[in-house]
């Protein structure tokens, strides 16, 4: 029998003596075993818990930011908990309370709407979960590639909102929220309770409780990843098309150019729509490229914007028939805006002057009232028009602006601010209307593309396109304008002043036949002032009065 070798005991030492030298390797923690489950929920820091409620109480939820949630924490059980979201997700998730609106129980085909609106970001499969004894409901929605947070956030709560859906504590909350901000940093994303906790329950189609295990809320999760294809692409058109953004622009103005993006950022869904967005970019590229640009478009500029922008549009490929004669297309719609519209550039506000290097100057008293008076007037003028109470009339107008406590002599020096001349109030159209301009001279008839037509027309016919949709004309300050206006006042005035010489020629003349003295150009003015008047009795006895001298003159020819 061969015995095995004793170990050398010179060697043993040595290597003894070479552990003991090399230094210890710094401590790590024991890594916890995979948790399929809980690897659904990775971020774990800034989490939430609260001590089991009693039946009837809500949990009291505190938020621990010292160190992160681990799955031991979680599987012992001893407290609720949840979790927030990171930069990234691969889920979200709605809140809908047993008291909401939306819940099955009060309108059941809420839900159902919900996920058919969130099917352009390609949303169409769910988990659904009690969240607690009370009854409410946690629908989580996962899908395979992680997506930003705060740009998935944004465009569900976009498709939501346009489909009507209210987002409110208590009715229904969206998790990853659309944060806000705090002294200019973003806040934390909200947290929701994890699910499977004490009183939460997988739920069959019926909206009824199932027995639920981790493994077969991991099974149903990996069932929804495969029909769930989220995209960024995806995300960044939808943002595009149903997020109406802010852009430091007016109210109306603001709405115009949001209604042209809600036009022209879904693109082609079948044919015959090649004139209709078209025409939108056109007019979006002309009116606000200050605004999206920096500086304005024209000529050949402003096309090479517009076939980026409409070779660029989801569908374009598959649904635009005219992409052999783009281009020509887009001349002719970048022609019509600039020549035959009544549109400009929207230039935007005057920007304030920087007067961090200049000494601030103080107004003088004479300029402070001015500024209080006109401030005055815009204020009271501002709240008519909220409560649709302004009046039409000038005297009418006037005399609900003096009974607010401004005095006459101050409107009449600033009748720019409440003048029916100046200030008309004018309700938005559902379309803008589209002008027909022929050119003088010898010059070809330019045809305007903003024109109402169902569809395109074949190659070759003259181009026209649909109405505008747009909801206001947008006013520009320029010279050219300013000139229109005050050419079409003089003309008015000059109108007026022809009118009144030959009632008074009339008038002079029914007096003289009648044996009686000559009207007086006072009396006339009087008559004439009771026509504007607006009175009904006096604009009544103004127009006998006219009218008997019309009939006078006739008999006389």
């Amino acid at each position: 029998m061969t015995l095995p070798l004793a170990p050398s005991f010179k060697g043993f030492g040595a290597k003894l003596q070479t552990r003991r030298s090399a230094p210890s390797p710094q401590f790590q923690s024991v890594a916890e075993g995979e948790d399929t489950f809980l690897a659904l929920f990775p971020h774990r820091h800034d989490y939430i818990w609260a001590a089991h409620p009693q039946p009837t109480a809500k949990p009291a939820w505190q938020t621990e930011s010292r160190h992160p949630l681990s799955d031991r924490l979680i599987l012992q059980g001893g407290y609720l908990y949840g979790v927030r979201f990171g930069p990234k997700t691969h889920y979200l998730l709605f809140d809908i309370d047993s008291g909401s609106l939306y819940h099955p129980r009060r309108d059941p085909f809420a839900i159902a709407r919900l996920v058919a609106a969130l099917e352009p970001l390609g949303l169409v499969s769910h988990i659904a979960v009690t969240s607690s004894y009370s009854g409410g409901l946690h629908l989580y929605f996962p899908f395979e590639r992680a997506q930003k947070s705060y740009e998935l956030a944004g465009a569900v709560q976009a498709l939501l909102e346009n489909a009507g859906f209210v987002f409110s504590p208590g009715q229904l909350e969206l998790f990853p929220n659309d944060r806000g901000f705090v002294d200019g940093k973003p806040t934390l994303y909200a947290a929701h309770r994890l699910p499977l906790q004490l009183g939460s329950y997988l739920l069959n189609s019926d909206w009824e409780p199932i027995f639920s295990t981790p493994a077969e809320f991991v099974l149903q999760w990996r069932f929804c990843l495969r029909r769930n294809p989220v995209t960024s692409r995806a995300i960044r058109q939808v943002l595009k098309a149903a997020k109406r953004r802010r852009f430091s622009l007016s109210g109306k103005v603001d709405k115009f150019l949001n209604d042209l993006n809600a036009e022209i950022e879904p693109g082609w869904s079948g044919l015959g729509q090649t004139n209709r967005i078209l025409g939108r970019i056109a007019l979006r590229t002309y009116i606000f490229a200050k605004v999206l640009y920096g500086h304005g478009l024209e000529g050949r500029a402003l096309v090479e914007k517009m076939v980026e922008i409409a070779t660029a549009l989801p569908g374009y490929r598959e649904f635009c028939q005219h992409q052999h004669e783009i281009r020509q297309r887009v001349e002719e719609w970048a022609q019509s805006v600039e020549t035959t519209t009544r549109y400009f550039p929207y230039k935007g506000r005057r920007a304030k002057p920087n007067r961090s290097s200049q000494p601030a100057e103080t107004p003088s008293w004479h300029e402070q009232q001015l500024e209080d008076a006109r401030g005055r007037i815009s204020r009271a003028i501002a709240l008519m028009l909220e409560s649709n109470t302004l009046p039409m009339g000038a005297t009418a107008r006037f005399s609900a602006l003096t009974a607010s406590g401004i005095g006459g002599a101050t409107l009449y020096r600033h009748k720019d601010l409440w003048h029916p001349e100046y200030l008309i109030p004018v309700d938005t159209p559902p379309h803008p209307p589209g002008l027909d301009i022929e050119r003088e001279g010898d010059a070809p008839k330019c045809l305007s593309l903003l024109v109402s037509k169902s569809s395109n027309v074949p190659s070759g016919k003259e181009l026209s396109g649909v109405r505008d949709s747009n909801t206001q004309a947008i006013s520009s300050n320029t010279q050219e304008k300013q000139e229109r206006i005050e050419f079409v006042r003089q003309t008015l005035a000059e109108v007026q002043a022809y009118k009144r010489a030959a009632q008074l020629e009339l008038w002079q003349q029914y007096g003289q036949e009648q044996g009686q003295l000559t009207a007086s150009v006072t009396h006339v003015d009087k008559m004439w002032h009771w026509l504007e008047s607006g009175d009904a009795i006096l604009v009544a006895e103004a127009e006998v009065f006219f009218g008997l001298i019309q009939e006078t003159s006739k008999g006389s020819e």
